[in-house]
């Protein structure tokens, strides 16, 4: 019972002002970050995402499982049928 092992310490999470940064500072996006989106692959697959950073010309997708996908402004749609029950 008192031999066992204390736990070592944890390394401290990832924090978002590190991230950012990382990225370069802080970034001004429009209007449709935090949306829910369909995005079309370069192999006309399309994936759901949410929207993390966007401008004029590309979009910041995350994908999940930590995965961000930046596309073309013109591969992204609002996915307004999330919500719809059939």
């Amino acid at each position: 019972m008192f031999s066992a092992q204390a736990p070592s310490p944890r390394k401290p999470g990832p924090r978002i002002d590190d991230a950012r940064a990382a990225l370069g500072g802080r970034a001004t996006t429009s209007a449709l970050a935090g949306a829910l989106v369909r995005v079309t692959t370069p192999a006309r697959a399309e994936e759901l995402g949410a929207v993390v950073f966007a401008d004029d010309t590309s979009v910041d997708v995350w994908i999940g499982d930590g995965r961000i996908r930046r596309v073309r402004a013109f591969a992204v749609a609002v996915a307004h049928d999330l919500g719809a029950h059939p």
